[in-house]
């Protein structure tokens, strides 16, 4: 890919190849996690002369990263959902912003494209993102907290945003994960469904819990915040952004479940934290199978991901029918994000932490209930949601 400045000033020589314009694998790598792997091979066919090699299968990554695994499950859960055809691709136009909304979880600063007036799918070179990235991964490495007050980049993948990925921060309890997961789904529903505007501010929004985790947004509105302006449809980018979380809590280096029959996974045991995983373990096992065939059929082999193309097809049908968000809360909390009643606190996790990591895994405990947003009865059963 030829590389370029960007209007912050002079690309990092460690970004790209001595010698020559291209970005390096680990920049690849980057990109990848962030926008998928036919997002980079659209942006590297365009700007570089050499043989396309996208990495695909050369570089591991996470459940988002080489393959593009978050594209093809919210394909895939869009024709469950009746609201695509059954051909139809994710870089389509009748899917193409619910995608867009699938990576803005990776991307909230909007870096990873160019402000285009008349098309959504016009990628930058994606370095400021890698630059803005690379230093908060390394300040989150020193120990450096990340909360309200530091940019969404930050909060996003090190810091008190993690829940956008099924993640949490460190020694964090999985009821206070869950909370704030439930959280962004009600907004992100009511955005879908129209119940909020999207020319709302974001500081006038009335989800219980949002306008204290995002003070320095308050006079965004919700176009703003998933980056429309021109073109784009912020209803489809809040589908998309909660799709990214459904899908990342069933990814096995994201979110601890049970284990039940036919390879499925079930209750939340615990959530993980990204910052002291070793990366190389949390990439082994969120990658597609390797192997002949179709991104969809490896798709299937790969553990969670058919039960997050169900899960996420479930709440685009509540969406498309416009069910309200007592509907969707109740299936969350009843079939998605639900706890067992002993889970732990937030880690790297027992099979993602590095060699050197001698740390202890956090005990089981009792789980903390979750206060109930609302009064949901479970139908027939007369229990209230907790």
């Amino acid at each position: 890919m030829l590389a370029r400045s960007d209007a912050k000033g002079a690309i990092p020589p460690a970004l790209v190849e001595p010698g020559g314009g291209f970005l390096t694998s680990a920049a690849v790598l980057h990109l990848q996690r962030a926008v998928g792997n036919a997002a980079v091979a659209s942006l590297l066919g365009r700007q570089s002369r050499r043989p396309l090699t996208v990495q695909r299968y050369e570089i591991e990554g996470p459940f988002d990263i080489n393959d593009p695994v978050h594209e093809t499950i919210t394909q895939e859960a869009l024709k469950q959902a009746g609201m695509i055809g059954p051909k139809a691709k994710y870089s389509d136009t009748e899917a193409w912003e619910y995608a867009r909304g699938a990576m803005w979880n990776d991307d909230p600063q909007g870096e990873l494209f160019d402000k285009n007036k008349k098309r959504t799918d016009d990628y930058s070179s994606g370095l400021q993102w890698y630059r803005h990235f690379s230093g908060f991964e390394k300040r989150a490495g020193k120990g450096e907290q990340f909360g309200p007050d530091a940019e969404l980049l930050a909060r996003s993948h090190f810091g008190d945003l993690q829940f956008l990925h099924g993640m949490a921060a460190d020694m964090e309890k999985a009821s206070v994960t869950r909370a704030h997961m439930m959280m962004w789904a009600e907004f992100t529903y009511k955005v879908a469904i129209g119940e909020i505007p999207v020319t709302t501010r974001l500081g006038a929004v009335t989800v219980p819990g949002f306008v204290e985790l995002f003070p320095k947004q308050k006079q965004l509105t919700v176009n703003d915040l998933f980056q429309v302006a021109e073109v784009g449809d912020a209803t489809k980018r809040a589908a998309g952004s909660l799709m990214h979380m459904i899908q990342d809590s069933y990814a096995s280096g994201h979110t601890e479940r049970t284990a039940e029959a036919g390879g499925h996974k079930g209750g939340v045991v615990s959530f993980h934290s990204y910052v002291h995983q070793s990366h190389k373990k949390h990439d082994a096992y969120d990658k597609l199978p390797s192997g002949k065939g179709s991104d969809v059929g490896k798709l299937n082999r790969l553990p969670g991901a058919t039960d997050a193309v169900a899960k996420s097809a479930q709440i685009l049908k509540l969406i498309k029918d416009k069910k309200p968000w007592e509907d969707a809360e109740l299936y969350l909390k009843l079939e998605v994000f639900n706890l067992e009643p002993m889970t732990r606190p937030a880690s790297a996790g027992k099979d993602f932490k590095e060699d050197s990591d001698k740390t202890p895994e956090p005990a089981l405990e009792l789980t903390e209930p979750l206060p109930p947003v609302n009064d949901a009865i479970v139908p027939n059963t007369g229990l209230r949601v907790g």
